[in-house]
Order: C-alpha cells, then sequence, then structure tokens
C-alpha cells in the first residue's frame, strides 16, 4: 500500500508573468462518450512565446512525497494511451491566453480511475523576437485525474487517531490515517467539533478539505488543529470524515489538557530579606 499525501495546495501554476490554469483535472467520464478539458496558457510577458505539450503518466512516489510524470503507459492505471492534446502546439501572443484542449477517448471499458498529465513547456520558434531565447524555458505539469462514470468504488478508512494537547505555542491537535480503500480518487473533507463533555458545549468547531488527493491504495496523515486557549480538563473530539458522493466515516476520542503547576523556580515573587 501506498502512504503519504498528494499536496495540490496552489490554485494557479506561475512562473513570472506566465502561468497555466487549472492546475489539475478531476472529473468524471461521461459513460461512453469522448470528453474534453481546456488548459489554458497565459502570457503577461511582454513578448509572445510558443509552447508545446506532452503527455505522460501520473502517479505519486511515497518516499519523497511528491508527484512524478514518468513515460506514457509505464505506471498502474495509466490514462495517457486514451489521452490527446489539440493543438500540439501554439504561439501565445504578449498580453495575451490561448487554450489547449486535453480529448480523452473511453477506448475499452474501465471502473475506478485512471491517471495521466499534460507537460506544457515553452520553447523556442521561427521569427522569435532577438533576446527572447536567453530567457529561461518553462515547463508546467498538470496532473489529469478521470473516474469512470459506471463503475466506481467509494471506500475509505480512519486510522491511528492520537490527541496532543498544547505545548507552549504548539496547538492542541488530534491526528489520524486516512486510507483510500476504495478505487477512484478522493479529497476528503473533515468536520470536528472539540466539546465538553459534560454539559455538551462546542468550544470550536473545525470543517476543512485535505489539501490533497488520495489516490486507490494510499493513505495520508490528517491533522486537525485547535490554536484557541484550552483550559485545563478534559474535552470529547467528534466528527466525521466525508468522501466520495455520500460516505461518511463518524470518530471521537478524548483530549486531555494537563493543569500545569507554577513551582517557587517559576513565580516572580520574591521572599522578602530577613534583617
Amino acid at each position: 500500500m501506498l502512504t503519504g499525501l498528494l499536496l495540490l495546495v496552489s490554485q494557479v501554476a506561475v512562473a513570472g508573468s506566465v502561468g497555466v490554469t487549472p492546475t489539475w483535472v478531476d472529473a468524471t467520464m461521461p459513460n461512453g462518450r469522448a470528453a474534453s478539458f481546456s488548459v489554458t496558457v497565459q502570457n503577461l510577458s511582454p513578448v509572445p512565446m510558443a509552447f508545446e505539450t506532452r503527455v505522460d503518466d501520473f502517479w505519486y512516489n511515497a518516499e519523497t512525497m511528491s508527484g512524478e510524470f514518468p513515460p506514457s503507459g509505464t505506471t498502474p492505471l495509466s490514462l495517457s494511451s486514451q489521452m490527446s492534446i489539440f493543438p500540439p502546439r501554439l504561439i501565445v501572443p504578449a498580453g495575451s491566453t490561448a487554450d489547449f484542449s486535453i480529448i480523452v477517448e473511453p477506448g475499452e471499458t474501465w471502473s475506478g480511475s485512471k491517471f495521466a498529465s499534460l507537460t506544457v513547456s515553452s520553447v523556442p520558434y521561427d521569427n522569435e523576437p532577438s533576446g527572447t531565447r536567453l530567457r529561461n524555458r518553462l515547463a508546467f505539469k498538470v496532473p489529469v485525474m478521470l473516474r469512470s462514470a459506471t463503475e466506481t468504488t467509494y471506500d475509505m478508512t480512519v486510522d491511528e487517531m492520537t490527541a496532543s494537547p498544547p505545548v507552549g505555542a504548539a496547538p492542541a491537535t488530534v491526528t489520524f490515517t486516512l486510507t483510500n480503500t476504495g478505487d477512484t480518487h478522493m479529497r476528503p473533507r473533515v468536520v470536528a467539533a472539540l466539546q465538553d463533555p459534560e454539559s455538551g458545549d462546542v468550544l470550536s468547531s473545525l470543517d476543512t478539505r485535505a489539501p490533497y488527493f488520495l489516490l486507490p491504495g494510499q493513505s495520508g496523515s490528517f491533522p486537525l488543529e485547535w490554536s484557541m486557549d484550552v483550559p485545563a480538563g478534559t474535552y470529547s473530539v467528534v466528527g466525521a470524515v466525508r468522501y466520495g458522493e455520500s460516505g461518511a466515516i463518524p470518530f471521537s476520542t478524548s483530549l486531555v489538557v494537563p493543569l500545569i503547576e507554577v513551582t517557587d523556580s517559576d513565580s516572580d515573587v520574591s521572599e522578602p530579606t530577613p534583617l
């Protein structure tokens, strides 16, 4: 089983004044029909630029905690043989935008998710303005994650839950491991509340989306943090992990915040000096 996180927190990939959006494609394939998705290249530089594309695979490396883009057809659940780009090359005028289209043919029937990536690279071209060739060449990677519309299994487990009280400037935390045991990629959402177990009063609530996708078979740590001042006592943490179309896993644990005793050495009050 792969472990780790696929971090995808940036919404726009930008290098200087040139960018590509979206930074990933996450969609459901229509049943038995081809699908098309647009990727926009923005060129706010003072000169026109040429770009070409390449289709690679996409997967996640748990050891390096980063995405990998190996050659087409070399990873599990590869989508690259069913994906093409039009046009394969284009020139974007200065201060303008242009679109590439990702075209996916359904091909054979498949279930769950498949993955590939689009690489958009700046390249030299005929009649390129003087001095442009001295600029750094740019490359943007756009992961493409598509799930089947007909046969998809959403499933997830929650394990290894630990609670830690605040220490110094560190917040109170509850951390657990999410494992994608289904056959499609998911970006889970967690809702949780910190409660007084006796009165039932809610001290604080959280509703947060994971900043990563979990691919089939992958696991990732999910921390919940309360940066507020939590008085000493025993609290209940209750919540649920929501995933897929309607999946939900409830959870609960206790958070014990110890009373910090002030010793004589910690006090600023000095004893009077005998006469």
